[in-house]
């Protein structure tokens, strides 16, 4: 059935050492229809949809790749580590900077923008993420927020200890 179809080879992860495929705990076919019918529907912000049910055959097409591409980058950044949020991976001479929630490979996030599909930065949004790796001493999950000075240092995750160490600044890749 194309259910199992997409069980076995969409919605599955993997264990952080062995690389051991599993049935993902957090998506499962049911809710993948659940919200597809919904972003195709009803669309969220911007009136934004997949376009699936639309008549028209290039807006059609649009809606199936629009999918395929949702599904991609779900598979890279959820579905394959079983998270629901980005994890804080990229270290920087050893340590993990916990300012790689606000970019990581050297991006900055606030800066990156898609046209009119671009929501507009809240420059005072609060934000701390769900998840976070699924190994020993892994950084804890992402969190953004605004601040600068001596009280807002991000500092960075020590995996030797398992603690986060707040009193020094610290870099991630974009400075």
């Amino acid at each position: 059935s194309k259910q199992s179809l997409m069980e076995q080879n969409v919605l599955k992860s993997y264990t952080a050492n062995g690389g051991t495929a599993y049935p993902s705990i957090r998506y499962n076919f049911d809710g993948f229809m659940q919200s597809l019918q919904i972003m195709a529907n009803d669309g969220f912000g911007a009136d934004f949809k997949f376009m699936l049910w639309d008549r028209d055959r290039d807006k059609f097409r649009l809606g199936l790749v629009n999918v395929a591409a949702f599904l991609a980058q779900a598979t890279v950044e959820a579905i394959h580590e079983d998270t629901c949020d980005e994890l804080n991976w990229q270290q920087v001479a050893g340590r993990y900077a916990i300012s790689n929630s606000c970019g990581q490979e050297g991006r900055s996030y606030q800066h990156e923008t898609c046209g009119m599909y671009s929501c507009i930065m809240d420059p005072n949004m609060e934000v701390t993420s769900v998840s976070s790796a699924n190994q020993v001493r892994a950084p804890p999950p992402m969190e953004c927020r605004p601040g600068s000075g001596t009280n807002f240092y991000a500092g960075y995750w020590d995996t030797s200890t398992g603690t986060e160490i707040k009193n020094t600044p610290y870099s991630n890749t974009a400075g």
